[in-house]
């Protein structure tokens, strides 16, 4: 792909050259202002994501984004996938294909299967094919996320090569903390929650409820045949419960436990429970080396009683895991962090075939699938620190599955940091991801024998492929990071991936018809490896603080923009090569502002997301039309408002707050009909109170 569609446009070669060339001056700028470092009254942030080891933001060798938990309230209570949208490279889909309403992400062009969602570093929840639902995450819960781009199988495991995105959850404090909010809006929508933390002695705890529900139907249209006649108007509810306990048993050792159960009630005849466990022991045994042991467990059961849909699937996946860190110095005056780790996971599928009954009278029993699957990963990865200004990252994992061919994923990672609040990275990596339980073996029937009143069959079917290969990719990244005035600051990302045996969904062909028996007479989706496939790109974020100068004590104003340009392309020199992968948009704007009005106690954010028309399949034939969606959260807090007029014993009132939320504010309709439905909900508000202690 040269060009842009657009008449006249710039090619995706000359808009590189052009943000290089912009990349370029902005670093020189920096050196020209100074070497000083620009003044900052936060203290310094530390971040873990990026190599396993707890590292000052400012000087990790691996680039990593955070948004703070003031960043993410600003945007929205409703979902962290509001905020993660406004991240160049982070492209959310809303309404992801046979997931009824679910929101998942990919970056960089890869699919949401490949990328690392994490609690606290470690893997806690995923669906059976790996992807993660981001509504299954309460805002309420998260102090922070921290985002690192490109590959990271060598840390993470098989689905990183993409990217990591790592939530860090809220802890228990010195102080009690408590939030409640309480909403409602448009669509019959309900939005409660709960969460209270504090420190005992040794023991910090934090608690959490959440409940939210809506005539999801309404909002994203005839998303399933659930919502049919009477239960149009039906509502799907998501409930969330959890508990974080960690406690300190004397100087040097610590033990933690996160527990969660998730109720979910998918429609009027389909109902979904995670329960999440994990837990860990630590051991600082110096002041420079440590070691863990942990282990989490993921699993739901699913019951669907509709008609034509009728399933009960159970699916475990477990994870134990270990990780020794120590620090040393070597030759040269270089100082090392040496990590060495094990890893092993294991899947179990177990989905019982159950009678299907269709509207015309037939029925079908599809096989039962009792399947499960395993591997190791052993890795060592060392972080050295060569001079003031540079630094490397070394590692590598070896993998074995029970499947497939034994692999090994190196990474090595440069930067440069040449003047205060600056750094250049450069980030090679190897990633390998296995196909999943769901690829291989799934036998997922959805009323394919039933039929409308013309006689037009109905549903779909997806059929597993036990023939899939592993999927691998050989990436680079390259980063620049700048804050040449305190009004500005951002980053400029160049990256490439190159997949071979991609694993993408495809119509099944009379071969995978026969295969499934048959009895397939309308719309069937299959996996498939295309043999080659590329993603490349830009991505450019700014931030401006115009009033930072000033001696402005009211008012403050940040201004964000975003831009993503990515080339994707399949490679496989068959029937479709040549073509763009489907849903991902070859440019993206995300323009925001936020405004604080402090002696008001008033907070506004607006944003938008331009996205450049797409493809939903693989042959580029149904197309999702380009589109802008525009946004806005609003938060008032009353006792602000008053100043200092109302009396001492009512101060506890300080936190509370009103708030308004709306999305897809000119109700823009984009999408394609059949499955995949509604790409953004319709116009949508929400309204409420919170309370912040």
């Amino acid at each position: 792909m040269d060009a842009i569609e657009d008449g006249g446009a710039l090619s995706w070669r000359a808009v590189l050259v052009r943000l290089l060339a912009a990349g370029v001056a902005l670093l020189a700028a920096h050196r020209v202002l100074g070497e000083e470092p620009v003044s900052r009254d936060e203290p310094e942030m530390i971040v873990v994501t990026g190599t396993r080891t707890a590292r000052s933001i400012e000087t990790t060798t691996i680039p990593t984004e955070v948004i703070d938990r003031e960043q993410i309230l600003r945007t929205s209570v409703r979902g962290i996938e509001d905020v993660l949208n406004q991240i160049p490279g982070i492209f959310v889909r809303n309404n992801e294909q046979f997931r009824l309403g679910a929101s998942t992400i990919r970056m960089q062009g890869a699919d949401a299967n490949k990328v690392a969602i994490l609690l606290n570093g470690r893997r806690f929840r995923g669906g059976v094919d790996g992807i993660v639902d981001l509504r299954d995450i309460p805002v309420g819960n998260v102090e922070r996320i921290e985002v690192i781009r490109g590959p990271a199988s060598s840390l993470y495991g098989s689905d990183a090569m993409g990217g990591v995105v790592n939530i860090v959850t809220r802890q228990g404090y010195d102080e009690p903390t408590l939030d409640l909010t309480a909403g409602g809006g448009t669509f019959e929508s309900v939005l409660l929650e709960a969460a209270h933390g504090y420190q005992i002695g040794d023991l910090s705890y934090f608690v959490s409820a959440r409940h939210a529900e809506s005539e999801i139907a309404q909002e994203l249209g005839a998303i399933s045949s659930q919502f049919d006649g009477e239960s149009a108007d039906a509502k799907q509810s998501r409930t969330n419960v959890s508990l974080q306990l960690d406690q300190r048993l004397g100087e040097a050792h610590r033990v933690s436990f996160i527990g969660e159960a998730s109720p979910v009630r998918e429609g009027p005849a389909s109902d979904r429970l995670d329960l999440n466990l994990a837990g860990d022991w630590q051991w600082a045994f110096s002041e420079v080396s440590n070691v863990r042991v942990g282990a989490t467990r993921y699993g739901f059961d699913r019951q669907n009683e509709l008609p034509g849909f009728q399933e009960d699937v159970g699916y475990v996946d477990w994870t134990f895991d270990t990780v020794a860190t120590g620090t040393f110095a070597g030759p040269f005056d270089t100082q090392h962090i040496l990590s060495a780790g094990y890893v092993h996971r294991r899947q179990e599928l177990d989905s019982e075939g159950v009678l299907r009954e269709f509207g015309d009278g037939s029925s079908f029993l599809p096989p039962d699938i009792r399947e499960d699957v395993y591997w190791n990963s052993a890795f060592l990865q060392d972080e050295i620190e060569l001079t003031e200004s540079i630094s490397a990252v070394v590692g590598t994992s070896f993998d074995v599955h029970s499947l497939f061919d034994p692999v090994v994923n190196p990474r090595l990672a440069l930067a440069w940091r040449p003047a205060a609040a600056t750094r250049l990275a450069v980030l090679f990596g190897r990633g390998y991801r296995a196909p999943d339980l769901l690829q291989l073996f799934d036998s997922d029937f959805n009323n394919v024998i039933g039929v409308d009143p013309n006689g037009v069959p109905q549903g779909y079917a997806i059929i597993g492929n036990p023939d899939l290969q592993p999927e691998t990719d050989r990436a680079w990244n390259l980063q620049a990071d700048f804050a040449p005035h305190e009004m500005v600051s951002g980053f400029l990302t160049l990256f490439r991936h190159d997949f071979d045996d991609l694993i993408a969904t495809s119509l099944c062909d009379e071969d995978c018809r026969a295969a499934a028996g048959g009895v397939l007479p309308s719309l069937v989706f299959t996996n498939e490896n295309i043999d080659k496939a590329i993603t490349q790109g830009v991505e450019l974020s700014l931030t401006l603080k115009p009033l930072a100068p000033f001696d402005v004590v009211e008012h403050d104003l940040t201004i964000d923009l975003g831009y993503a340009f990515l080339d994707s392309e399949d490679r496989s020199g068959r029937e479709n090569d040549g073509n763009e992968l489907p849903f991902r948009p070859p440019h993206r704007f995300l323009p925001g502002a936020t405004y604080d009005h402090l002696r008001w106690g008033t907070t506004f954010r607006l944003w938008g997301e331009w996205e450049d028309r797409t493809y939903a399949d693989v042959t580029n034939t149904a197309v999702v039309a380009s589109h802008w969606v525009w946004n806005f959260k609003l938060d008032v807090r009353p006792m602000t408002l008053l100043g200092h007029t109302y009396p001492e014993s009512l101060r506890a009132l300080d936190g509370i707050a009103v708030f308004a939320e709306g999305h897809n504010l000119f109700d823009v309709t984009f999408g394609i009909p059949g499955p995949m439905g509604r790409a953004v909900s319709r116009r949508t508000f929400l309204f409420g109170l919170t309370y912040r202690m």
